[in-house]
């Protein structure tokens, strides 16, 4: 919003030239505080969106060990669902697919010869 109102702004400016002097000379301070309060409003609208995609990334982030501890399975499983490839696209890439059937092959291999 804060682009808009400068672009908006910057458009009253060329109207303001068109103004004989003695309107101008009083309405010239209002377009200037304006435009600075737009710049401000921009300033902080980025802060906002930067602050917003940090809080949604450490929420992703800390998604996965909260759910590794307050889930029930063995520290084995725990050590090895943490070296799982990530690609921060999501948990389960081609890789992850790989390592898991890999992981399962030998289940079912040492399953059927009792180890």
């Amino acid at each position: 919003m804060g682009s808009y109102q400068c672009h908006l702004w910057n458009m009253v400016l060329l109207l303001l030239r068109t103004l004989p002097k003695e309107h101008r000379s009083r309405r010239l301070p209002y377009h200037q505080e304006s435009m600075a309060q737009a710049k401000q409003d921009r300033i902080a609208a980025c802060h906002i969106t930067d602050s917003a995609s940090k809080q949604a990334a450490t929420s992703v982030a800390l998604q996965g060990p909260a759910w590794l501890r307050s889930a029930s399975i063995s520290d084995g499983a725990h050590k090895w669902t943490e070296d799982l490839p990530f690609d921060g696209a999501g948990l389960f890439t081609a890789k992850t697919d790989g390592t898991v059937d890999n992981l399962q092959e030998m289940r079912k291999t040492q399953r059927t010869t009792s180890f």
